[in-house]
């Protein structure tokens, strides 16, 4: 085991992201966006750059994670954790949420999207978190309920 908790496989393993990382997740959030079908409206570098100053700004609340094979970022996920409002003698009520877990389509179907889950989720865990939750898509519904998340009917959302 890696000192992160994933094994360290021919796949590739997973670690906490670091500045060095930013070039590489700013390019991964980029091709996301262009699999959707999206047209992003600036480059790539102006994206590169406005991603570091956010990554800069929310640097407390949204921990990153990458997914590596043979020296080259290949995934990401984040943890943003969200300060809840406390209650009488629960002060902490810190929770999370998991948030663009991504992997470059040529490296899917080697368990990194689930090592990157669990990384999250165990810094969650480790972290005090009261709990994580998830928006999935429907092809990743799976990926989150084998990886212990289950189905919460009491859900309401409203889009602007």
């Amino acid at each position: 085991m890696e000192a992160d908790g994933s094994d360290a496989v021919a796949a590739g393993g997973v670690r906490r992201a670091n500045d060095g990382d930013r070039p590489a997740m700013a390019r991964l959030r980029w091709d996301w966006r262009i699999d959707a079908g999206e047209v992003p409206p600036s480059t790539l570098a102006a994206f590169t750059a406005d991603l570091g100053d956010w990554l800069d700004d929310h640097a407390e609340t949204h921990l990153g994670f990458v997914a590596e094979v043979d020296g080259e970022v290949v995934g990401i996920a984040f943890l943003a954790v969200v300060e809840r409002v406390p209650g009488p003698g629960v002060w902490d009520r810190r929770s999370g949420y998991v948030q663009s877990v991504y992997v470059d389509p040529a490296h899917r179907g080697h368990g990194l999207g689930r090592r990157l889950v669990d990384a999250v989720v165990g810094e969650a865990g480790t972290g005090g978190l009261q709990y994580v939750s998830v928006h999935p898509s429907e092809r990743s519904f799976p990926l989150y309920e084998r990886a212990g998340f289950v189905r919460n009917g009491r859900t309401l959302q409203l889009r602007f």
